[in-house]
């Protein structure tokens, strides 16, 4: 093999080992939109973060108490929608219709 072609092979081995491992914290993620009838107040925020907080594989929760909505980014091997809309029913933040995938 020539000098150039060993360099080539070393850059390749290199950037397949480095971009492997990210793939890892960026394989599966997925955002969902859900609407929340009751999200009136400037705390929802909060509110939905601590809620979530217990599921595995939330990684972001933003309110707008304006358009009624929430925006949730989780990582779809350690966890569903399903769960999140069941975790969401069960500390009584009611959902209306079926989370709209945005991603």
């Amino acid at each position: 093999m020539t000098k150039i072609g060993v360099t080539f092979a070393a850059a390749f081995i290199v950037l397949a080992s480095v971009f492997g491992g990210l793939q890892d914290a960026f394989a599966d993620l997925r955002t969902i939109k859900v609407t929340i009838p009751s999200c009136l107040c400037q705390n929802i925020s909060t509110t939905l973060r601590f809620t979530l907080s217990h599921i595995e594989g939330v990684k972001a929760v933003l309110a707008n108490p304006i358009t009624q909505s929430a925006i949730i980014t989780f990582d779809d091997e350690k966890t569903s929608d399903d769960q999140i809309k069941d975790t969401l029913i069960r500390d009584r933040v009611y959902i209306v219709g079926e989370p709209e995938y945005l991603k």
